[in-house]
């Protein structure tokens, strides 16, 4: 199952630790230069320890890193107004035809959805993980609680805890 990343979903796995899940759910995971411009080149001139994982496992060849430029954004993805990395990665998707678009920004999954294309953003990363046996219900736990209290995660509190709460209903 090909999966395309936009940034945010990068960041916040490998803020978490658990950037190694994509390439066991997904493969290949491809990204867009612009989104690697943005998470490493940016990220490692701040300083965000959370560039080193992302580069680390680009180097690994667990994320391949493909170049665009703006002339590859269609007009019809430059209508949407959606921020820079969110264009390139659901314009890559269109391109390559790829299985889901990773991506956590609401505007940029709707216009992903509208677009017809397979939406995940990185809740639904962690879910697959667990449900496919990658995560135990204790790394579940610690997850779902860092997302909900990390000042550096941003990701909509009740979506977390819907889905959690999904999770640990399944576990029974």
């Amino acid at each position: 199952m090909t999966a395309v990343a936009d940034a945010s979903p990068l960041i916040t796995l490998a803020r978490l630790g658990v950037l190694h899940i994509l390439p066991l759910l997904f493969h290949p995971v491809r990204a867009p230069s612009p989104v690697y411009d943005e998470v490493v080149t940016v990220g490692l001139v701040a300083g965000h320890t959370d560039a080193h994982a992302v580069q680390l496992e680009v180097v690994r060849g667990a994320i391949t890193i493909v170049a665009m430029e703006e002339s590859d954004l269609s007009p019809a993805v430059r209508a949407l107004g959606l921020g820079r990395g969110e264009s390139f990665a659901i314009q890559m998707a269109l391109q390559e035809s790829a299985d889901v678009v990773l991506l956590d920004d609401l505007r940029a999954r709707h216009a992903a959805t509208d677009l017809n294309l397979s939406v995940k953003g990185t809740v639904g990363v962690i879910a697959g993980a667990c449900r496919g046996g990658h995560l135990t219900p204790r790394e579940r736990d610690f997850l779902f609680d860092a997302m909900l209290h990390r000042d550096d995660i941003w990701i909509n509190a009740s979506v977390v805890r819907r889905v959690w709460q999904t999770l640990r209903d399944e576990e029974g």
